[in-house]
């Protein structure tokens, strides 16, 4: 995994419409899971992936069991149905990840909850604080929101198994050789805060 100088070890998939980065951010959790690497964290699915915004969405959280974060606004309905109940009940999967920290925290999204200052922004903000690696997934259209979050403390990778573990083993364990005296972040591309939203 990439460390900057402050400690911080963050990468976040960076995604656009049409890509499915929460599968590629579960086979990730889940094939280091296999080679013993403790990984805690949620991961979201789709009930019905046909209804974007009105599907039930549901958070896996890696040790098990689910919190369904959608709630049943109608047939017709196209708002957005997050359910902030549920997922305040999916956070403590977080809160207990803080409680015993793993090797790599999984946080299915910085969404429009999070860019808004709510959802599971404290929960990633005190692991990140307090050393734990986290990956997360960000649409390109909250890019703005999670840089004034995250500031320079985050690579930003394609949705791809490829880039993942070349993230993750760039350094681990971490060797600080593999980061310039500029900080440079090597095949890792960050970009920059261009407005929020």
């Amino acid at each position: 995994m990439v460390v900057n100088e402050s400690g911080i070890v963050c990468a976040a998939i960076l995604y656009d419409d049409g890509m499915n980065a929460n599968a590629v951010l579960e086979d990730f959790a889940r094939s280091l899971r296999r080679q013993g690497v403790r990984v805690k964290g949620l991961v979201q699915r789709r009930a019905a992936a046909d209804r974007p915004c009105t599907g039930d969405v549901l958070l896996y959280d890696l040790d098990g069991g689910d919190y369904r974060i959608s709630q049943n606004l109608g047939e017709h309905s196209t708002c957005c149905n997050l359910d902030s109940t549920g997922l305040a009940e999916a956070s403590q999967a977080l809160r207990r990840a803080l409680d015993d920290p793993p090797d790599l925290l999984v946080v299915n999204k910085f969404g429009k909850a999070e860019a808004g200052g709510d959802g599971l922004r404290a929960e990633l903000g005190e692991a990140l604080a307090a050393g734990i690696p986290v990956v997360i997934s960000v649409h390109r259209k909250h890019l703005g929101y999670w840089n004034a979050f995250i500031g320079e403390f985050s690579c930003l990778l394609p949705a791809d198994m490829d880039a993942l573990r070349q993230w993750w083993g760039a350094g681990y364990p971490f060797d600080e050789g593999r980061l310039s005296q500029d900080g440079d972040w090597g095949p890792y591309s960050r970009i920059s805060n261009d407005g929020v939203g």
